[in-house]
């Protein structure tokens, strides 16, 4: 199946609503459609997206409804998204009639395609036809489609997050006008999360509003190197190796899949750090506090601190240059099993000893040599 260019392209049978391509799972096509006619009388075409199977299509996802082209004339729509096993569903009221769809099929890990649509059922009331999921961004295309024998009039706004009602500064469109048997096309409405598509006619049971929506995604599957600094604003898949010389700013989620992913500068990170297959349960964690847990309680690897390497509120602390220190009491369960050496320097405040084995200071020392001297004089 074609990816990039052509991927499909049809003389449907006479009104017959007939699928001229699906979106393969998992993906999303971003395409435009070609329609020639090639019959010497006029015809009118329809287009939509079926969410499901094309026996599931839903007349309100039209996204051309009954455009008429002249003999030997084309057409070409603007910029479309379905995705996900979604059908392209097309239909001419005459032979001769060809389709063709170009485009290019891309990864839809955030859910881009067909979103919504509906026929209003009550008229000279807002409606919400689509809200932006929280934290996203989205591009999207609304469509109207007049399927009936009367005119009418619609509105189209935004509503922003956090406002109670659609203001009269909120309009992208104010009672347009829509004849029968037509059609209107809105493009490259920008939106962000939890702002709402609310839409409005003028009359109950007359018009329907699908939209359609790519949301902002960036993915490189190559080998990816930026000399400078590189910033990632939104949720990003980078599936190759990554090469930035400069500071990498990540401000949405980041999956790095790489198996020999490793930092060679600071790494700064306010909100902590988990490890593990699955991070709800993390093996290895570091707080934003500097907490480290483990899921065994002890590293059982070589760990390597460039700088100083502090335990227990640096109760214990080694640096650089290793240095120890320890604050708290040094304590040996099992005994020092290899020989100590102290490169000549010195043992200093040992306690009196009261084993055989246990170490004298020089002073315990002189008093037994003092003591002995006067008992032999």
């Amino acid at each position: 199946m074609a990816t990039y260019g052509a991927l499909a392209a049809i003389v449907p049978q006479i009104k017959t609503r007939t699928s001229l391509h699906v979106a393969p799972a998992g993906k999303l096509v971003e395409a435009k459609i070609s329609i020639a006619h090639q019959s010497p009388y006029p015809v009118r075409v329809r287009i939509g997206v079926s969410s499901g199977a094309l026996l599931a299509f839903a007349p309100s996802n039209y996204i051309l409804y009954d455009l008429e082209i002249a003999a030997g004339e084309t057409y070409e729509t603007q910029t479309l998204y379905y995705a996900n096993e979604q059908s392209l569903v097309v239909y001419s009221d005459s032979d001769l009639t060809s389709f063709l769809v170009h485009g290019e099929v891309l990864d839809n890990p955030v859910g881009s395609g067909f979103l919504n649509s509906l026929l209003l059922t009550n008229g000279k009331t807002n409606t919400s036809l689509y809200t932006v999921p929280t934290g996203e961004d989205v591009e999207l295309s609304i469509f109207i489609s007049n399927q009936s024998a009367q005119p009418t009039r619609f509105r189209i706004g935004i509503l922003e997050d956090g406002q109670a009602s659609l203001q009269t500064s909120n309009y992208l469109n104010y009672n347009t006008k829509l004849f029968p048997r037509t059609f209107y096309q809105r493009t490259d409405v920008k939106a962000t999360g939890d702002q709402q598509i609310i839409v409005w006619a003028e009359d109950p049971n007359v018009l329907s509003f699908a939209v359609y929506g790519k949301f902002k995604y960036n993915i490189i599957a190559t080998d990816f190197s930026v000399n400078g600094n590189f910033t990632v604003v939104q949720n990003s898949d980078l599936q190759g190796n990554v090469d930035v010389g400069g500071t990498l700013d990540v401000v949405g989620d980041t999956t790095l899949k790489g198996t020999n992913t490793k930092v060679e500068g600071e790494l700064g990170v306010n909100n902590g750090i988990k490890a593990g297959a699955d991070l709800t349960a993390p093996t290895f964690s570091v707080s934003a506090s500097g907490a480290v847990v483990g899921d065994s309680g002890a590293f059982t690897a070589a760990v390597a601190v460039g700088t100083t390497f502090g335990v227990g509120g640096n109760k214990f602390t080694v640096d650089a240059n290793g240095n120890t220190v320890v604050d708290g009491t040094l304590d040996v369960n099992n005994g020092v099993t290899a020989d100590l050496s102290l490169l000549n320097n010195k043992i200093t405040n040992l306690g009196k000893a009261t084993a055989p084995g246990d170490a004298m200071s020089k002073s315990a020392v002189d008093s037994q040599v003092t003591a002995l001297a006067i008992a032999l004089s």
